[in-house]
């Protein structure tokens, strides 16, 4: 996407069977076939992959040999998607109360927030919306943006295999959509989801089923004792949610960990009144044996 026109969608393209997910320390992928009863998972693949320098000259070789790895055992498929971390791209739920209907006054309205209001310049960004609420010319908006220097470098590394990269995304909304399809989220009161990965710890606050508001806090610089900092996160975190989003109480505060060895302590942190559970508990699946913590963002955009 070289432009803004194009940086801009509103509905993502159908989407191949094949997903990878990029999402430091590891990189994964399947490869699934699709039916009126669901999916097959038919193959896989896991890398190592770690955090991406921002010299992505340096990168350029790595990234190649990833996707030469993941896409070999996927039987070198020709489109694929990609979803990554939390920590490499940007996301934030706001409301525009002015959003207009043509695409070309959006593009207008979407470029001015990202630069006037997030200081961010919108012509280094990959951005995607997606309208979740709409009333009048009021609208709830999901904007996922990406590096567009890492996002073209990733395509290019695909791109020398033989396989396009026709939809990006990540991780959170993918596991939103993904549990909002299967109508795990409560359509009344607030839910919480956390997504914890030994690189970072985000937040999805939702109320009545609709994404409310979003933080990821990186932890690669916490010199080996994240549990302090993930607590930390968490008790920071609840505390904006009941003191500036309006305290609404939390019915259920959804967990995903990758590894699940990873330390996520809610324990004293939510009300006794919360159920705190595993995301994936609530997402039943015929795959159930590939649907691991690892991989259940795939199941996002698998499960389209």
């Amino acid at each position: 996407m070289m432009d803004f026109a194009r940086l801009l969608e509103s509905l993502p393209p159908e989407l191949p069977p094949v997903a990878l997910l990029l999402e430091p320390p590891t990189a994964c992928g399947l490869r699934a076939a699709r039916s009126r009863g669901g999916i097959s998972i038919l193959s896989k693949a896991e890398q190592p992959f770690a955090p991406i320098s921002e010299n992505l000259e340096l990168e350029s070789a790595s990234l190649e040999a990833l996707a030469t790895k993941l896409l070999a055992p996927l039987g070198q498929p020709q489109r694929a998607s990609i979803i990554l971390g939390d920590s490499l791209v940007r996301m934030q739920v706001l409301s525009l109360s002015d959003f207009p209907s043509k695409e070309e006054e959006r593009q207008q309205v979407l470029k001015w927030h990202v630069k006037k209001v997030l200081n961010w310049e919108p012509g280094d960004l990959r951005i995607r919306y997606h309208v979740f609420e709409r009333s009048g010319q009021t609208a709830t908006l999901w904007l996922t943006m990406g590096s567009e220097n890492l996002i073209r470098a990733l395509e290019g590394a695909f791109a020398k295999q033989g396989c396009h990269i026709g939809y990006i995304g990540g991780v959170t909304p993918e596991l939103y959509g993904l549990a909002s399809r299967k109508e795990a989220l409560p359509n009344d009161g607030a839910a919480l989801l956390i997504n914890r990965t030994p690189g970072a710890v985000s937040f999805l606050f939702t109320e009545r089923g609709l994404p409310q508001f979003f933080r990821c806090k990186e932890l690669w610089d916490s010199d080996g004792d994240d549990a302090e900092m993930v607590a930390q996160e968490i008790r920071l975190t609840l505390a904006y949610q009941r003191e500036r989003l309006g305290g609404a109480p939390l019915r259920v505060a959804f967990t995903r960990c990758s590894p699940p060895s990873l330390a996520l302590p809610l324990e004293g942190a939510v009300g006794d009144n919360t159920e705190v559970v595993a995301l994936r508990e609530r997402l039943p699946s015929a795959v159930e044996a590939e649907r691991t913590e690892m991989t259940l963002p795939l199941f996002g955009v698998l499960e389209e």
